[in-house]
């Protein structure tokens, strides 16, 4: 029973830790952060282009259990230099519980869009799209290009307080200014990133709980038999 017990534990704790799926983010408290990494592909039937990607870290800066919260961004191109005139212009994702309003609060983008814009390459409707222009598509001639990102800060805005944070998903990258085609293409999100230290703690909390329990085991002694 007690193993047993110990066992459930480790478990629920390393289970607590795991990401729900890789783009899935929750944002619990301020200075909560994810850093997500885009390829690159020019429609779902053109497959992903080699050596084309960037990386977007958000970090939550202020309105944990609140109904606005600021986040901040920094964008950049992190493709090989075979792309080295190509632009990062802008990015996507979706939020859960649904965002009220949206609103640019400083940085190198300028117009943040919602609901209803369509990304290109076959993804569809956004909720939520930064860029220089205003159009989920990209357009100026604005973004990051390689060796310099582009950074700033937005509100996401809520009809009632998420006491339980916010999951940010479906994450994708507009890539403008290609030397082949019409110069332009789509980058979805390809991995997940670190756990924060509260996922770590629990983590570790799990291990800990495990070597305890093994080591009990191994340390039992039978009692002597009374004659």
């Amino acid at each position: 029973m007690f193993r047993s017990v110990w066992a459930c534990a480790t478990l629920c704790a390393l289970a607590a830790a795991a990401p729900a799926n890789a783009a899935e983010f929750l944002f619990e408290n301020n200075n909560n952060a994810a850093t997500i990494n885009f390829d690159g592909f020019v429609g779902n039937s053109s497959g992903v282009i080699p050596g084309l990607s960037s990386t977007l870290t958000l970090r939550l800066l202020s309105g944990a259990g609140t109904k606005n919260l600021v986040f901040s961004y920094v964008l950049e191109n992190t493709s090989i230099s075979a792309f080295d005139g190509s632009r990062v212009s802008g990015f996507s994702f979706d939020a859960d519980p649904d965002v009220h309003r949206a609103s640019i609060v400083l940085g190198d983008f300028s117009n943040i869009n919602m609901r209803g814009m369509n990304y290109p390459n076959g993804i569809g409707d956004v909720e939520i799209c930064l860029n220089d222009k205003n159009s989920c598509a990209g357009g100026g001639n604005g973004g990051a290009t390689i060796g310099n990102p582009v950074a700033g800060e937005f509100t996401l805005s809520f009809l009632n307080a998420p006491m339980d944070g916010v999951t940010l998903d479906r994450f994708y990258a507009r890539y403008q200014s290609l030397p082949f085609g019409e110069g332009s293409a789509s980058g979805q999100a390809v991995t997940t990133a670190v756990p924060e230290p509260g996922s770590w703690m629990l983590m570790l909390a799990g291990f800990f709980a495990l070597g305890f329990a093994l080591r009990r085991r191994s340390t039992v002694v039978a009692k002597p038999q009374m004659a």
